[in-house]
Order: structure tokens, then C-alpha cells, then sequence
């Protein structure tokens, strides 16, 4: 949503990112709304166990790719927990544990 202007219609024109970022008083009210839809996602269903299924798992020529892949989604998911461990409102909204790998409705 553009809260207080409207895009640019032409280049070279400076633009405020602020103008276009959520309102300091709104923020709590999404940010609410966005707790109410969250729903935990089975680690089957998690990005770390991406493509360990049929067909993907059936394909030999694969299977070098798929475990490279399911690696660094490990070691991603390391590096959020350290690198998060000691914050006091840690980020760990990219943490593969915590997001689907297919459109999770």
C-alpha cells in the first residue's frame, strides 16, 4: 500500500523510501493481523525436506543436487540460530525450519 504518495512517472525523480513504508501507528495493527494467520509448518513440509519425495527423490541424477541443496538449507538454518541466539527480538523469519516449500495454504 502507498501511504502517503503516489509512485513516480518518470525517471530521475528522488524519491523518500519513508513515503512508502507502513505508518509507525499501523504497524502494531498488522503486525497483529500477521500473528493471527501464522500457522505452524510440519518439518516434512519445511523447506529443509524440499524435494526428498517422488519425483524428485526417484531421479538419481539428482541426488547430488538435492543434498547439496538440503545442506545449505541446514546450514542457513545454523546461521540464523547462532547469529539470532542473542538478540532480544531475534529475526528468524527466514529459517528454512519455518517456511514451506510449496504454496502452504
Amino acid at each position: 500500500a502507498l501511504y502517503n504518495a503516489s509512485l513516480p512517472t518518470e525517471k530521475g525523480v528522488d524519491v523518500d523510501p519513508f513515503d512508502y513504508v507502513i505508518p509507525s501507528d499501523v504497524f502494531p495493527v498488522l503486525s497483529y493481523m500477521a500473528v493471527r494467520f501464522f500457522r505452524p509448518i510440519p518439518e516434512a513440509d519445511s523447506v529443509l525436506s524440499a524435494y526428498s519425495t517422488s519425483p524428485f527423490s526417484d531421479e538419481a541424477v539428482l541426488a547430488d543436487a538435492i543434498a547439496q541443496f538440503q545442506q545449505s538449507m541446514t546450514d542457513m538454518e545454523d546461521t540464523v540460530d547462532t547469529t539470532e541466539a542473542g538478540e532480544t527480538y531475534p529475526n528468524t523469519f527466514v529459517k528454512p525450519s519455518l517456511l514451506p516449500w510449496f504454496s502452504y495454504i
